[in-house]
């Protein structure tokens, strides 16, 4: 009832997970997402747990669940493993989980990935990316879109060091990053498809 769901908020709490991201994420979970009250505690715990384990911390990146998950919610069911996926990528990367989705986000309609795609494969002087398997990817799991964009660069062996600044510079504009610091870090990130993709990043609850 209520008072185990308070309970377990005190819990995250000592933690340092606040009671407003708890909550927060708690309420998408059980009211959009039809999680039942046992089910939204264990993807918490599950949240938490992963927070420790990729170095973020349980507090931040239930923070960031809770603010992802609104824009994350079309995934139904495989909306806790597409988060998962996100947070792991995401600190691999270098990258906030918000970045990861804004990445996606701009690659998510036909208009957006074919400018995206054309402009890249300019800079990368060649057709490394398809930009209806990027517009798919980006709906399919952000993350994988995300690593479609990092791995076309190392496909081309351009990489940061062989960039001069303003080469770098169009390159995430063309990738959509207005921070080319974080640009940087995500072409430097040292992540395998399969390490992000990982089945069991997050336990289905």
């Amino acid at each position: 009832g209520a008072v185990d769901v308070a309970s377990q908020f005190a819990l995250f709490e000592k933690f340092g997970v606040s009671v407003q991201a708890s909550s927060q994420a708690f309420t998408v979970l059980n009211r959009s997402l039809g999680r039942t009250t046992t089910e939204s505690l264990k993807t918490l715990n599950n949240v938490a747990a992963l927070g420790r384990e990729i170095g973020v911390g349980p507090a931040r990146l239930t923070q960031d669940f809770a603010e992802a998950l609104p824009r994350l919610s079309i995934y139904g069911n495989q909306t806790e493993k597409v988060f998962a996926n996100i947070a792991v990528s995401a600190s691999k990367l270098g990258l906030e989980v918000a970045d990861v989705i804004d990445l996606a986000e701009g690659f998510q309609t036909f208009e957006g990935s074919a400018e995206a795609a054309g402009k890249l494969n300019a800079i990368l002087g060649g057709g490394f990316i398809d930009n209806i398997e990027l517009m798919e990817k980006a709906f399919e799991n952000p993350a994988e879109a995300a690593l479609m964009i990092r791995d076309a660069f190392k496909s081309a062996n351009m990489s940061v060091g062989s960039m001069g600044p303003a080469a770098i510079k169009a390159a995430a504009a063309a990738a959509g990053f207005s921070n080319v610091g974080k640009f940087r870090s995500f072409l430097e990130g040292e992540i395998s498809a399969t390490e992000a993709l990982g089945d069991d990043q997050l336990k289905a609850t």
